[in-house]
């Protein structure tokens, strides 16, 4: 009986340390602008890391999009460019903005039609297998 009451401790114990390490990552001020006819939309949002492990974004998938993909905005030599990246690391504690002129989503082939104050799904997806629906507000192609 004694092992048995130990063995269940420990079994909790690991599973309350599995359970603190499966903390998921947090979004917030997620959005896409909205552009007229079939251009390529933007996607943006702050992505943060509450846990103790590095994540690593190496996608995202959408019902409303045939296609996404990560790109930054870099000056090379005062020349604006647009490079695709195919994974982003997020420390421990840390956070990634993807916003207007840096990191962002490039969402190609809208499946239906969308337009400002509509909402959208997109998943993203980490490293680990890990996936995480977000809903981005869709807004007016002027907005900042």
């Amino acid at each position: 009986m004694r092992r048995l009451l130990y063995g269940l401790a420990a079994l909790g114990m690991l599973l309350w340390q599995v359970q603190c390490l499966a903390v998921e990552p947090t979004t917030s001020q997620a959005w896409i602008r909205v552009l007229p006819g079939d251009l390529p939309l933007a996607g943006y949002l702050v992505l943060t890391n509450p846990g103790e492990r590095t994540l690593t974004l190496v996608g995202a998938h959408s019902p409303a999009f045939s296609q996404i993909e990560m790109h930054r905005s870099v000056d090379q030599s005062g020349v604006a460019r647009m490079m695709m990246v195919e994974r982003v690391a997020i420390a421990p504690g840390g956070r990634l903005v993807f916003g207007p002129g840096g990191y962002h989503l490039m969402l190609f082939d809208r499946t239906r039609v969308l337009q400002a104050g509509d909402e959208v799904p997109v998943t993203l997806e980490f490293a680990d297998g890990e996936r995480l629906t977000v809903r981005f507000a869709l807004r007016e192609a002027t907005a900042r």
